[in-house]
């Protein structure tokens, strides 16, 4: 009736096909639905949820397993103080993590972002994290003290949000050459200072009045921590309470991250000391002995002494070569040789604190010079191991010439020192010196001598020529520090003498526009006597 008979067919053909069809899908359109990303995560994107280190907060620190506020307060701390963690493994210095747990917590952590387009409710993207500098600083507490910029140290400043090392620097150095600051745009003058930067800091800065300069010492006397000893060489007696009033540690202003000695510690932890064999304990061959030391401290003002890293070289340096007797030249001020002996005595220092060898109690003499082109000379001495300071002369020339001639006893018996410190060629008056007072023993620096050498009749050098004595190569000049024993002591010398040059040096010492400089441009040398 007008039907068209293929019709039925082409329908049934349609649905044989559809029922013989597979249930499965083809493999070629798994993932081609569409469901949304959400459901879809790739194994190389799981990544993202570790926790970038360099951005994380405190709240996401806590987030890992074992990390307390404490430890997340470190971690940030830290990170602000070395700027950002390079590798993973810079995590293990932090205070309360270690190596332990940083390996709990390394699969969940990173130092580096990566760029991935899949974002994270842990580790935020970099689009959406302001940068260091473009935040604007943290309103400054109530009670937060300020920084002095006509006070404050490199380390104090360096403890200001917003100041690096290197700016820190500039700013010491500019105050050192053109004097102390008047207002704060003075600070614009500062290499790398700029106002966007200043107005940054600027909350967290005071300008106060110029720091007042010390009295000065009578020169006509030798100071040391029980007596004075006048021209004469007689010892009276004296008070330490002038000195005490001068005397006191200056505190560091905890102004924004952290605090300066928190910096110094992460200093100190890269500084290591060096690993001696020496097992001396004043005992040679059976013997008793002492170590007899000299020292040129390269201008040693109380601003050096200051330095927690120049404290850290020198108590360290004698204790770990078991100076008994030091003496030292070029001291700028005789606060600077009370701080190093106190240090000694009282440390607060966490390395000195550390050492665990014989510690000794050690008392010193200042004898300041009339010239004013030379620093002072002054003896370090241990009275546990005997030695006593009975009497000091100096002896001074226009020829540049400055020497303390010092008489220690030791038992029942004396021996007299000359320590001497040479400016200019003065061969000659120092033989004339060495005649009249015969003195037992005579060291210090004698570098502008030529060769390092002169012909003193019965005296016989410890160290060999030549023996440059240099801490650092300076390129200007070899120094020559040694030590001369007269015959009258040379039966004394067990025979065994040194010059150090390891551990001289620290990363929180500056040296010039770097850090890691030394203690002083001079090596100490010594020899040992049996007493």
């Amino acid at each position: 009736m007008g039907q068209n008979n293929s019709t039925p067919l082409v329908g049934r053909r349609r649905s044989i096909r559809n029922a013989l069809r597979s249930p499965f899908p083809r493999r070629a359109r798994i993932g081609q639905g569409s469901l949304s990303a959400t459901f879809y995560y790739p194994d190389n994107d799981l990544k993202v949820e570790q926790l970038n280190m360099n951005t994380a907060t405190e709240e996401e620190l806590m987030t890992l397993p074992g990390v307390t506020r404490t430890i997340a307060q470190n971690i940030v701390e830290h990170r602000q103080v070395i700027g950002r963690f390079n590798k993973i493994e810079d995590l293990a210095l932090v205070s309360g993590v270690g190596a332990e747990k940083l390996d709990q917590i390394r699969p969940e952590i990173c130092v580096k972002q990566r760029n991935t387009s899949c974002t994270s409710s842990r580790a935020p993207s970099m689009d959406s994290l302001e940068s260091e500098e473009s935040r604007p600083p943290p309103p400054l507490p109530v009670t937060t003290p300020l920084t002095d910029l006509n006070t404050a140290s490199v380390f104090t400043l360096m403890s200001v949000r917003g100041i690096n090392q290197e700016l820190a620097a500039n700013i010491v150095d500019h105050r050192e050459r053109r004097g102390p600051f008047i207002n704060f745009d003075d600070l614009l003058k500062v290499k790398g200072m700029n106002q966007y930067r200043l107005s940054a800091i600027r909350p967290y800065l005071c300008v106060g009045p110029p720091p007042q300069s010390s009295q000065p010492v009578n020169i006509n006397s030798t100071i040391n921590n029980n007596s004075v000893a006048v021209k004469n060489g007689s010892i009276i007696p004296r008070t330490l309470s002038v000195l005490n009033s001068r005397f006191t540690d200056r505190k560091a202003n905890v102004n924004g991250l952290v605090h300066v000695k928190d910096i110094f510690e992460v200093l100190s932890s890269y500084s290591p000391r060096p690993v001696s064999d020496d097992t001396f304990t004043n005992m040679r061959d059976g013997q008793p002995a002492l170590r007899v030391a000299s020292w040129n401290l390269y201008g040693m003002s109380i601003e050096k002494a200051d330095n927690p890293g120049i404290r850290e070289v020198f108590c360290r340096t004698i204790l770990e070569n078991r100076f008994s007797l030091l003496a030292v030249q070029e001291l700028g001020d005789v606060l600077a040789l009370e701080k190093l002996c106190s240090e000694l005595n009282e440390p607060k220092l966490r390395r000195v604190m550390e050492w665990r060898g014989e510690r000794g109690h050690w008392k010193w003499t200042y004898i300041p010079s009339t010239a004013t082109s030379c620093h002072g000379l002054g003896f370090l001495y241990d009275s546990q191991t005997g030695l006593q300071l009975t009497k000091t002369q100096i002896e001074e020339d226009s020829k540049g010439l400055v020497a303390v001639v010092a008489e220690f006893r030791i038992g029942s018996s004396s021996v007299s020192i000359l320590n001497a410190h040479v400016l200019e060629d003065c061969e000659l008056h120092l033989n004339k010196m060495l005649q009249s007072g015969h003195p037992a023993i005579l060291l210090g620096d004698f570098s502008p001598l030529p060769d390092a050498d002169f012909s003193a009749d019965g005296y016989t050098r410890v160290l060999p020529a030549p023996t440059i004595t240099n801490s650092i190569p300076t390129g200007k000049i070899n120094f020559a520090d040694n030590i001369f024993l007269q015959k009258s002591i040379i039966t004394r010398y067990t025979g065994v003498s040194g010059v150090v040059r390891q551990g001289l040096t620290h990363l929180g010492i500056p040296r010039g526009w770097s850090w890691g400089g030394p203690a002083s441009e001079h090596c100490p040398v010594w020899c040992e006597l049996y007493s």
